[in-house]
């Protein structure tokens, strides 16, 4: 297959030349051997099911055929091109932020007798080359905050979470939140130092300290 699906995003890049593709969710890229890299805009389907494929021999399902599934009429895709160069795509963190720039723009909402809301108290930041935030969410059992982030580089990475509350407790945990070890609290129980191998996901779960 000369084809591969990609989320998000996909680059190429020589040097100080390079280009990325972004769009809002998954897609289909081709690379070509002389650097053009090739976008499927609108991939349509006439049957429930082939036979003469040459990457799968026989049927996958009944021969059905599916004329709507043809997709006709007028498709609005979505896309974004920006020039990066070799070190941005290389250094992991750079796609993402343009993809939350294109994708994820700053949104205003009114809300009616909002008076009484106030921000939340807690303020988190990752630090750490090549790290990219995943997700921050209560934990499935227990009142612990599951953080969560992914090491983009090929290479180990070192990084840190900054609290600005005080932590009682830390532990690197699976992707399931099911613990592994504990984690030694930074200075003021406020931070949260760890280390991801390469294109590593690491989750960690924390417990806040209770006020005095």
């Amino acid at each position: 297959m000369a084809t591969a699906p990609a989320h998000r995003f996909v680059a190429c890049s020589a040097s100080n030349r390079g280009l990325a593709l972004l769009t809002p969710g998954f897609f289909e890229y081709e690379l070509q051997p002389d650097g053009d890299l090739l976008m499927t805009l609108l991939r349509c389907v006439g049957q429930l099911s082939r036979g003469d494929l040459p990457t799968r021999p026989g049927h996958a399902g009944w021969p059905t055929p599916t004329p709507e599934a043809q997709c006709l009429g007028r498709d609005r895709v979505q896309l974004v091109l920006a020039p990066v160069t070799q070190d941005e795509v290389e250094q992991g963190t750079r796609l993402p932020q343009l993809w939350e720039d294109a994708f994820l723009p700053v949104r205003a909402q009114w809300l009616r007798q909002a008076s009484p809301l106030s921000p939340p108290p807690i303020e988190i930041r990752l630090e750490g080359d090549g790290l990219v935030f995943s997700a921050i969410k209560p934990a499935e059992q227990g009142a612990g905050l599951v953080l969560r982030c992914c090491n983009a580089r090929p290479q180990p990475a070192a990084g840190i979470w900054h609290m600005s509350a005080r932590l009682s407790a830390a532990q690197r945990s699976r992707a399931d939140e099911h613990p592994l070890h504990e984690i030694r609290l930074g200075e003021g129980s406020r931070s949260v130092p760890f280390h991801a191998a390469a294109h590593e996901i690491v989750t960690i779960v924390v417990m806040l300290a209770q006020p005095d």
